[in-house]
């Protein structure tokens, strides 16, 4: 038997021992969080996704520092709101601060191993940043140890590391291969909501943690753009985000939101995506100034509250208020 043969068995035997005993043996010890610790748990969307409480709020009503969430615009509520299924995967069960953790990671190395496809691998890797992401919002709304919410937000950034890494082996862009297209549909999708996540998630988590959720955004914003100048299509880049923000609910006012995340993305992108970033943001603020007249007089009344009380830079967001309100008044609005 030739080393190669012997390498190859001990892969498999390691596969079997995954999805077998092993898991066996953990889910039959007492503890709660093993329970269906599998890999179908994880990232398939199971019952617990629609019962559980809305993101950002524990079983009695409140949020995650406490107080009630009755004061806040329900239009601000809608448009935070970003569920598990949204992002194409499960509720996570098995956390970092289980002493089981290990398994999880493991497993998730094996399958990587033996996906040879590199865009397959690339949205691997997106899907597994988005599983960090959400583990360390549950530990956040758990009220886990600020130390361990800091080490599952430093392993998203790790992920987003290996993201980048997977992309970087891909020779196709969105122009010459379809799976490249199908892929950035995605990406795109759950980028825009991973920024959502960071906003709410910097106010839940302890102070001694708040920077490194902020490190975690930046560099997030980094990485989006870099995948953007490898792999898009630019004249496809404007049109790509105008579907991607048609297919993400929310309320009336939820451009204002994606217009600021827009332009977090403008920020950070490079000239060329940079370019395409503000042509796409203009266009979703004539859109927004145009139908600024069939939204409802109640909403338009909470324009500035939604803007005061939507995660985000207080600049940042105030600039974005401030254009639309000019434009909807040069319009006679």
């Amino acid at each position: 038997m030739n080393k190669l043969t012997k390498f190859s068995i001990s892969l498999l035997a390691a596969c079997l021992l995954l999805s077998g005993p092993s898991l066996a043996l953990v889910q039959a010890m007492p503890t709660p969080s093993l329970i269906n610790s599998g890999e179908q748990t994880d990232n398939a969307n199971n019952g617990d996704a629609a019962v559980s409480p809305t993101a950002g709020e524990t079983e009695n009503g409140q949020n995650d520092q406490g107080e009630n969430n009755q004061g806040e615009l329900e239009e601000v509520i809608t448009d935070e709101t970003v569920s598990a299924e949204e992002l194409g995967i499960g509720e996570p069960r098995l956390l970092p601060d289980s002493r089981f953790y290990f398994l999880k990671n493991w497993r998730r190395g094996i399958r990587s191993f033996f996906t040879f496809s590199k865009v397959k691998k690339a949205e691997l890797k997106a899907r597994y940043a988005a599983e960090k992401l959400l583990e360390a919002r549950k530990l956040a709304e758990k009220k886990k140890k600020a130390e361990d919410i800091k080490e599952a937000a430093e392993n998203y950034q790790e992920e987003l590391d290996r993201l980048k890494k997977a992309v970087d082996k891909i020779k196709d862009t969105a122009s010459t291969s379809e799976k490249v297209g199908k892929f950035l549909d995605k990406f795109t999708h759950q980028q825009i909501l991973h920024q959502k996540i960071l906003d709410k998630l910097e106010i839940q988590v302890p102070t001694s943690t708040m920077e490194t959720i902020r490190q975690a955004r930046e560099r997030h914003l980094v990485r989006f753009g870099e995948v953007m100048q490898k792999l898009e299509d630019k004249t496809q880049l404007k049109a790509r985000l105008e579907n991607t923000f048609r297919e993400i609910q929310g309320s009336e006012l939820k451009d204002i939101k994606h217009i600021e995340i827009l332009k977090r993305f403008e920020e950070k992108a490079t000239e060329e995506v940079k370019e395409k970033l503000k042509e796409a943001r203009e266009e979703m603020v004539q859109r927004f100034q145009e139908k600024w007249q069939d939204i409802s007089e109640e909403t338009k009344q909470k324009l500035d509250q939604y803007v005061e009380e939507i995660k985000g830079l207080e600049q940042r967001k105030r600039e974005v208020l401030e254009d639309i309100k000019s434009r909807i008044r040069g319009a006679g609005r």
